[in-house]
C-alpha cells in the first residue's frame, strides 16, 4: 500500500514544476515577454497556489545558507524562491544566448543574476552582523532548571497522598 501512495504523493508534488513550465512557456509564446521576467513570477504564483498536505517551498533547500536566507524576514519564503528562480533563469539565459550567438558570454542576464545574488548575500551578511552585535550587547540572565527524578506513577501517588 505504501508504494502506490508514495507514487501518488510524488506525482502530486510534481504539479508545481509541471505547471510552472507549462504556464511559463504559454505566456512566453503569447506575450513575447522575456523569460527573466515571466519565470520567477509564475513560479511564485504556482508555488503559492498549489495546496499541499506536506508544504514545501523551493527556498527550503537554502536553510543552511545563512546569508542567503536573511531576505526571508523581508519577503517571506516566496521572495527567496523568486530570487532563486530569477538567478538561475538569468544564468540559463546567459548561457543560452552565448550558445546561440557564439559569444563567450551574454552579459545582461548574467549581470542581473549576479547583481541580485550579490545584493542578497551582502544584505544577509550585514543583517547577521547587526543581530550578532545586538545579541552581544543585550543583557543576559542565567537561569537554572531542576527536575525531580519522579515518574508519572510516583507523582500520582504523591499527589493523592497530599490531598488527604
Amino acid at each position: 500500500a505504501a508504494i502506490p501512495l508514495c507514487v501518488l504523493l510524488c506525482a502530486y508534488q510534481g504539479i508545481v514544476p509541471a505547471l510552472w513550465a507549462g504556464i511559463t512557456r504559454w505566456l512566453m509564446l503569447r506575450t513575447k515577454a522575456p523569460i527573466l521576467l515571466v519565470a520567477p513570477i509564475v513560479w511564485v504564483v504556482v508555488e503559492y497556489s498549489v495546496p499541499f498536505i506536506f508544504p514545501w517551498y523551493f527556498a527550503n533547500g537554502q536553510y543552511l545558507f545563512y546569508p542567503a536566507i536573511q531576505i526571508v524576514e523581508l519577503t517571506g519564503v516566496l521572495g527567496l524562491s523568486w530570487l532563486i528562480v530569477i538567478v538561475n533563469t538569468g544564468l540559463f539565459r546567459g548561457i543560452e544566448l552565448a550558445y546561440q550567438r557564439r559569444y563567450i558570454i551574454a552579459w545582461r542576464p548574467v549581470a542581473i543574476a549576479a547583481a541580485l545574488f550579490t545584493l542578497n548575500i551582502a544584505y544577509g551578511t550585514w543583517r547577521i552582523d547587526v543581530v550578532d552585535r545586538e545579541m552581544a550587547e543585550a543583557p543576559s540572565l542565567r537561569i537554572g532548571v531542576g527536575e525531580a527524578n519522579v515518574g508519572i506513577f510516583e507523582k500520582e501517588f504523591v499527589d493523592s497522598s497530599f490531598k488527604k
